[in-house]
């Protein structure tokens, strides 16, 4: 067999017509019919707002690749790897945009408007991978020893790091592959399946599909009645893009690899609970190397045939899971009352706590329109312990008890609460409420002042502030979290000016942990750093944090911003225990929103196995090392126009290897690799105010992406085909209002007076609608607990909790006999173990 290629001869019509996908168009079936060949669906780049600006972007690259390019050329092998290896040594941490190649035939790339960008030392490891055969038995002659020495070492220290390290300088030797597979089996054992297949499709260029899908998702759609020997020839004769992490072996290693990588991939897929991957990635074994064998369940058996039980055992499992909804009821004898929040602190709050400069567009200063008086949308969230419920409300800390309803505030030690003293001036607050002016009757001038109708009003100034300070509040934002027994929450100081004007400047921020065994004692305090210069430089803005942290363990993740005409964004790693700062990495700047209404606050951090991703709604999604903060990759995506509305700050959501994000700047739906950043898919949202509530299985293995606003919707998590929306037609007179929860396999989504229950993977009501009306008709902000649900409204909220089910006499008699009845409700189910050794 040939040495499979990144750059091969288009497919034959023969091979590829034999690689047609299933059809199906009803509700909850996945595809329309597609070729192999096919690249996937072009999306049209709807970009409005500037593009987000990597930081430490390297200088050296271009200039490096044109001597590279001669060298080679020249065949002076010796000198290109010299070369290639003082800049990775010297520059290997900056960012260098992901190499692309353009489409054949000079078509539209299927993702217009998106872009990548990887460590410099993943670009220079890959120019020596793609060395012609002399230069790379030129590079082997060099390091080919020291790579081996270096991996078997590794190996035998079952050392991860060393691991990674070897397959980072060593990447394009044939050690590497032995490093990746040691790395993927290490992962598994501690159950991070991402880091398994990020390890394992790097094994080959086969665990990738045409146009660079991963394998599991260009086999998803198809048939698999396919003829084996035609899917394999249409397989190896893909033509596949530059870039993808990869070396291509020849020879008998290759086919070697092929098995190895494709048949570990199926297993990772059946450890993530994907039968529906598992099952694709099987067949695709099966045409690739069906002689494959291998140690699999504790014996030595060929390798698909195997893989294939186990799938459709972990299918029969899931489908086995599923239970009956609970009744529900409104648990409290009335509801809890939340405090009507102060006119203008809100508005004040979200665009002052970034340290967001007041900015003119349109003739009006967007904070004032920020400020201005609209329908409130509930958006009060709930964390929970197993007895109380922790909220925010109008800069205090509360908490409920779910047993009773009642409520009471949480001290939090060391808030300063001093309110800020009256003046008769007027304050940004007092224009945005009236909306009186036009804006041609507004003039800015320098130093921060606004006249108004021959009115002077001083907009805060960060100098000044300091210098007139009359008096300091401190608050408690919304975005609380809560991780072994610990409630973290964000603190901002914000200063009152003694004249021209009342609005408060946020001067610093910080976060604190309360054990909630004690309330009244701070486990840990973490405080951004000052400015270059100290804290009394004016002309530098301060880091702020952003957003909830993320904790596991003795580490807690934070992303840090700073905001002026442009927000800089950084991820930063402090000890959980102690505050200590671990480290900090610069991701880069985006510019706030085309809206008006400075939405550039990033998401809640995703933190899953060895990989921190964060979204900075600003134009791209980062991953970092959790445990270096190194940068693996980092994906810009483009934004949406102006006129829409935007989601609130939304997190990212992991699927298998993929990770789908909702960005608050972008009306669609995008999902990613989360090896290498590469676009999957991409969905127009219907509503580009929905937001992703969360991922659910349906009874065929298929996963679903919930996103829940005016709509509800559901998308395959593999392909991005649509599932269902619902209500299908926007006139349809219901329209969400609130925010949707998913809980215990049902969405909870909320409209204007009714919570509707709904299957998320088939869009079908589950319950009978609830009525929102006693919580004051104006929607709801669901909140999962232990109890049930919280739900809130604009003032008040209530418990929505299970009713106690009554004992039934049949469980009683089969509880006398636990042995008979574990043995019928598994019976039919293969217990086997997880464990593998294929052959080479």
């Amino acid at each position: 067999m040939p040495p499979p290629t990144r750059r091969c001869l288009p497919l034959t019509a023969c091979a590829v017509a034999a690689a047609i996908v299933s059809t199906g168009l009803a509700q909850g079936e996945i595809g329309e019919p597609r070729w192999l060949g096919d690249p996937p669906q072009r999306t049209q780049a709807a970009s409005a707002g500037p593009d987000f600006q990597p930081a430490s972007v390297s200088s050296q690259l271009r200039r490096a690749l044109l001597r590279y390019e001669a060298l080679v050329a020249d065949a002076a092998w010796d000198d290109a790897i010299e070369l290639v290896e003082a800049l990775q040594a010297e520059h290997g941490e900056e960012l260098a945009a992901a190499e692309e190649e353009p489409p054949a035939g000079g078509a539209a790339p299927p993702f217009e408007g998106h872009s990548r960008f990887v460590p410099l030392h993943q670009r220079c490891q890959q120019l020596l991978a793609d060395l012609p055969p002399e230069g790379r038995d030129a590079y082997l002659q060099r390091v080919g020893a020291t790579a081996r020495r270096r991996v078997d070492e590794a190996i035998a220290r079952l050392d991860a790091v060393r691991l990674e390290l070897a397959v980072r300088e060593f990447f394009a030797t044939p050690a590497c592959h032995d490093a990746l597979l040691a790395l993927g089996e290490l992962a598994l054992e501690r159950g991070d399946t991402c880091a398994a297949r990020r390890a394992y499709n790097r094994l080959t260029p086969f665990a990738w599909g045409p146009h660079g899908r991963p394998a599991g998702v260009a086999m998803s759609q198809i048939d698999p009645d396919v003829d084996p020997q035609r899917l394999a020839a249409a397989w190896r004769e893909a033509e596949r893009p530059r870039g993808l992490p990869t070396v291509s072996p020849s020879g008998d290693e290759a086919s070697a690899l092929v098995a190895d990588a494709i048949a570990r991939l199926a297993l990772v897929a059946i450890r993530e609970g994907d039968p529906a991957r598992a099952e694709a990635e099987t067949l695709l074994l099966e045409a690739l190397a069906p002689e494959a064998e291998g140690r699999l369940a504790g014996r030595r058996q060929p390798l698909a045939p195997a893989l294939r039980t186990l799938a459709q055992s972990e299918l029969k499992a899931t489908s086995m899971g599923a239970t009956a909804s609970q009744r529900l009821h409104w648990a409290w004898d009335a509801a809890a009352e939340l405090p009507e929040p102060a006119p203008e602190a809100a508005a004040v709050a979200r665009n002052q706590a970034l340290r967001q400069q007041i900015i003119i567009r349109g003739g009006w200063p967007a904070a004032l329109r920020a400020q201005t008086p609209a329908s409130p949308v509930p958006d009060t969230q709930f964390v929970a312990t197993e007895r109380y419920g922790y909220y925010v409300a109008d800069g205090a800390l509360m908490r409920v008890d779910l047993a009773g309803g009642g409520t009471s505030s949480v001290e939090v030690p060391g808030l300063e609460t001093a309110p800020p003293e009256e003046n008769d001036q007027p304050g940004l607050g007092d224009l945005a409420q009236g909306r009186r002016l036009a804006p041609a009757q507004i003039n800015v001038f320098g130093g921060g002042r606004l006249i108004v109708n021959g009115r002077v009003i001083q907009l805060p100034q960060r100098g000044a502030a300091r210098r007139l300070a009359q008096s300091s509040r401190e608050r408690v934002e919304p975005g609380l979290s809560l991780h072994d027994g610990v409630l973290y929450a964000r603190i901002t100081k914000q200063t009152f000016l003694d004249r021209r004007g009342r609005a408060p400047q946020a001067e610093s921020s910080r976060l604190i942990g309360l054990d909630l065994d004690d309330e009244a004692r701070i486990v840990v305090e973490v405080k951004p750093p000052a400015p270059a210069g100290g804290p009394d430089l004016t002309d530098e803005a301060a880091l702020s944090l952003a957003g909830p942290p993320e904790v596991r363990g003795d580490r807690l993740y934070v992303v840090l911003v700073r905001s002026s005409l442009r927000t800089d964004f950084e991820a930063a790693c402090y000890d959980s225990h102690t505050g200590r700062a671990l480290w900090r990495t610069p991701i880069g700047s985006g510019e706030a929103s085309q809206q008006g209404d400075l939405e550039t606050a990033p998401g809640p951090i995703l933190l899953a196995g060895d990989t921190l991703y964060v979204s900075t709604n600003s134009g791209a999604l980062a991953a970092l090392d959790a445990a270096s903060g190194g940068l693996r990759w980092l994906a810009c995506y483009p934004r949406r126009v102006a006129d829409q509305q935007a989601a609130a700050t939304p997190r990212p959501w992991l699927a298998g290897d993929r990770v789908i994000v909702a960005p608050a700047d972008s009306d669609s739906v995008i999902a990613y690799d989360a090896g290498t950043g590469r676009p999957v898919w991409t969905v127009t949202r219907s509503d580009p105010g929905a937001a992703i509530v969360g991922l659910s299985s349906a009874g065929d293995g298929r996963q679903s992406v919930v996103v829940a606003g005016r709509q509800v919707a559901a998308y395959d998590s593999l392909t991005g085909e649509a599932r269902f929306v619902w209500p299908q037609s926007r006139r349809s007179g219901l329209r969400g209002l609130g925010v949707a929860a998913l809980h215990e396999g049902e969405l909870f989504w909320p409209t204007r007076e009714t919570l509707y229950t709904l299957d998320p993977s088939t869009g079908e009501l589950t319950r009978s609608p609830i009525d929102l009306r006693p919580l004051g008709a104006a929607g709801a902000s669901i909140s999962p607990t232990p109890a049930g649900l919280l739900v809130a409204g604009v003032d008040r909220f209530r418990l929505l909790s299970p009713v106690a089910a009554e004992p039934d006499p049949t469980a009683a008699r089969l509880n006398s006999r636990p042995t008979a009845a574990l043995a019928e409700s598994t019976a039919g189910v293969p217990q086997v173990a997880l464990t593998t050794e294929t052959s080479r």
